[in-house]
């Protein structure tokens, strides 16, 4: 699913040229993609702007003989990702402070879109039936950001309606 590096192919900088975009909109979520996102915006000489959406980067280059030069590797092109950034986006305020504190760059408050009033109700309001239970989960759906625990959840809410335990597992975005 995800590449070792990245390189700006002939087909890619052919797309890029075409589409012509005014800005570069980014959701690193591993080092090619870090580098990708920084080889674009200096091929088009484009501003970006980046979108972090949790703490990926430490659960990244844990274990393996390289594992601590790729870990500063991934830091190094991160900073500059960030540092070279019009905008730095977290997905909440406090997110973005410590963003802030650990980059030194700005970051501003940009949630996930959900129409929460579909999704939820106070508790004194929702209709006490143990029997129907609803699991919801939105956001990321990729290998490295919660693929294993929506495939849990998944299970888990299987094994329920097994045991006589009405429910359903939705997947919004």
């Amino acid at each position: 699913l995800y590449p070792v590096d990245s390189r700006l192919s002939a087909g890619l900088k052919k797309f890029l040229d075409e589409f012509a975009p005014d800005l570069i909109f980014s959701v690193p979520g591993e080092y090619a993609f870090v580098r990708l996102s920084r080889q674009i915006t200096s091929y088009l000489q484009i501003p970006v702007a980046i979108q972090v959406y949790d703490n990926w980067m430490i659960t990244h280059y844990r274990k393996g003989l390289w594992a601590g030069r790729k870990r500063r590797r991934l830091d190094l092109e991160l900073r500059a990702l960030f540092d070279s950034a019009a905008l730095r986006f977290g997905i909440s305020e406090v997110m973005c402070e410590a963003y802030g504190a650990t980059y030194g760059q700005p970051f501003l408050p940009l949630s996930v879109p959900v129409e929460v009033d579909r999704w939820h109700r106070p508790l004194r309001e929702r209709v006490q039936n143990p029997g129907n239970l609803t699991v919801v989960y939105a956001g990321s759906i990729h290998q490295h950001a919660a693929y294993a625990g929506l495939a849990d959840m998944s299970r888990a809410v299987e094994r329920l309606n097994r045991d006589g335990m009405a429910g359903k597992f939705s997947i919004i975005g």
